[in-house]
């Protein structure tokens, strides 16, 4: 992780996915202080609350079509980066 961002009414995350290149941005409810800046961390995103959007573009990527049960968002971030 290397930045946190207390907004108030939520925190955002903002770090690197291990292994990657790849970017995100985590939402958290309330303020939540963070000591490890800098450090790894490791985070479980709930069925159908994360949003992909395509680097090239900045557009949200659309999961029409597609269950729960078959969105992966590492698998969708990897096809990404391709």
């Amino acid at each position: 992780m290397r930045l946190t961002e207390p907004l108030g009414a939520n925190t955002l995350l903002h770090g690197k996915i291990a292994g990657s290149r790849e970017q995100f941005t985590i939402s958290l409810p309330g303020v939540h202080p963070f000591a490890s800046v800098g450090g790894d961390m490791r985070f479980r995103v709930q069925d159908g609350q994360a949003h992909l959007f395509d680097p090239a573009t900045g557009h949200r990527l659309d999961h029409a079509g597609t269950s729960e049960d078959s969105f992966n968002p590492a698998q969708d971030a990897a096809r990404l980066s391709r």
